[in-house]
């Protein structure tokens, strides 16, 4: 997902591709756009402000991807784990350890379904 000060220049670069091929419609599209941007401004605002009091917590990610979700609205994960990090035992004499998270220990707030093949 593309952080939320992205979407005028995703929102723009689809307007634009739209309205090049179908010109007619062009009005509409840019008026779809600028719904679109104030939907997602507003989203923005209330995830800022619903995500504010945890601006200090520590917590556990499924996947690293949330990395501009966090940045954006100034959260602090602990970790990242993903299948590999418990899929497999070290080879002997391996020196890798599995990453711990920092004390106190991290809450989860962000629940992930493991995407795993069928």
């Amino acid at each position: 997902m593309a952080e939320p000060r992205q979407r005028s220049t995703w929102l723009d670069a689809i307007v634009a591709t739209l309205s090049e091929q179908d010109p007619q419609n062009a009005a509409t599209y840019r008026a779809n756009a600028d719904a679109a941007a104030e939907r997602i401004a507003a989203l923005d605002d209330t995830l800022r402000e619903r995500l504010a009091p945890h601006a200090q917590d520590r917590f556990v990610v499924f996947h690293d991807a949330y990395g501009h979700f966090t940045d954006h609205f100034g959260l602090q994960p602990a970790i990242a784990v993903s299948l590999g990090d418990a899929s497999t035992r070290p080879r002997r004499g391996s020196t890798r350890s599995a990453p711990r998270s920092p004390s106190p220990g991290p809450s989860a707030p962000f629940r992930n379904t493991p995407m795993m093949p069928a």
